[in-house]
């Protein structure tokens, strides 16, 4: 009896993390790109910061990030110096310039609870609707 209830244990605790770290993001939109872009906003030193920004038509609605509510902006923000191009980044870049281009809307995957004030609600992916 005691091996199965440790066995149950140890399950309900691997479904627990899993829940957890499924829960890193959300889906929103879909929307349509309007604009993007790429910049740093530190450009001297060790302390660049890249930046991806998404502008959009489309309502998000995020209560913990008004700078995405107030401005249809979403965002990734480096977390790391002189991080001008993460390897995801390219790839979102390419992502959203293919549905501007297309005219197709998007979803896009947003990180709960982090908001940059300048570019908003913190994107962790994108998905074009065909």
């Amino acid at each position: 009896m005691k091996k199965r209830m440790w066995l149950f244990g140890i399950i309900m605790m691997s479904l627990g993390i899993t829940k957890t770290y499924a829960e890193l993001g959300a889906w929103y939109g879909p929307v349509t790109v309007t604009s993007m872009g790429h910049y740093v906003d530190q450009p001297a030193g060790n302390h660049s910061r890249s930046k991806l920004f998404v502008k959009f038509n489309g309502s998000i609605s995020i209560p913990s990030c008004t700078v995405t509510e107030a401005n249809n902006i979403v965002g990734y923000a480096s977390p790391s110096p002189n991080a001008w191009n993460e390897g995801w980044t390219t790839t979102w870049q390419s992502l959203l310039m293919t549905a501007q281009a297309q005219k197709k809307e998007v979803m896009l995957y947003l990180q709960k609870g982090n908001c940059n004030s300048k570019v908003g609600a913190q994107l962790l992916g994108v998905e074009v609707l065909m």
